[in-house]
């Protein structure tokens, strides 16, 4: 019998500001893995901060550049702390199940920040 080999990711998905990126660095330490948050990575490959992109593009042309950032990523025995919107493209998703496993964050409303707009709002 062939073994399927054991992902090696730990991908957190979740709702804007529920805590992806604080809880993803202190997992990341407890574990001894490397950290990789989506949206710094998407600021320093597209030389902008996020809020100028979407000024740029518009929300939708974001989450293009969003979704194509995460299709490419590879990464081995990292935690990765996506942006709230990548749970929107099943592409993105499904390039970081590949590796990964998906865990999901979430808040109580009352908890977390309102009034956010996303890609797919």
């Amino acid at each position: 019998m062939i073994k399927k080999a054991a992902k090696s990711n730990v991908v957190l998905i979740g709702m804007p500001g529920c805590g992806k990126s604080t809880v993803g660095v202190l997992l990341a330490k407890r574990l001894g893995r490397y950290f990789l948050d989506t949206d710094v990575l998407i600021q320093a490959v597209e030389g902008k901060a996020i809020r100028d992109i979407i000024a740029e593009k518009g929300m939708d042309g974001f989450c293009d550049v969003e979704r194509m950032h995460v299709e490419c990523i590879d990464i081995k025995n990292a935690v990765v702390a996506t942006g709230g919107s990548v749970v929107y493209y099943p592409s993105a998703m499904q390039a970081l199940k590949a590796d990964g496993v998906i865990v999901y964050l979430s808040l109580p409303l009352a908890a977390g920040r309102s009034g956010q707009a996303g890609c797919g709002d």
